[in-house]
């Protein structure tokens, strides 16, 4: 996560295991209050902060674009079969 790797006394407060999960969630909850932020993203990074698991945002990332790789292959594969199946002769 961007945030994380840039700012690295944020990185610190998150990792921190004094400060409370509460306290962790209400600051990523009001990090990604922007109209920019969608709401799927904040209530993943809040409960990543509710599970003390902010600093692992980075794998859940890579985890989810290595899903959607295989997605989009197995979309392609498939679509390549029906392609080649649709010019066999009757």
């Amino acid at each position: 996560m961007q945030v994380l790797a840039t700012k690295p006394a944020f990185a610190d407060y998150m990792s921190n295991p004094t400060v409370s999960r509460d306290e962790k969630v209400k600051a990523i909850d009001e990090l990604f209050s922007g109209p920019k932020t969608s709401k799927v993203m904040k209530n993943l990074m809040s409960t990543l902060a509710g599970n003390n698991r902010v600093t692992e945002a980075d794998k859940v990332a890579d985890a989810y674009l290595e899903l959607m790789k295989v997605r989009l292959r197995a979309t392609i594969s498939r679509c390549m079969w029906c392609s080649s199946a649709a010019q066999l002769p009757a």
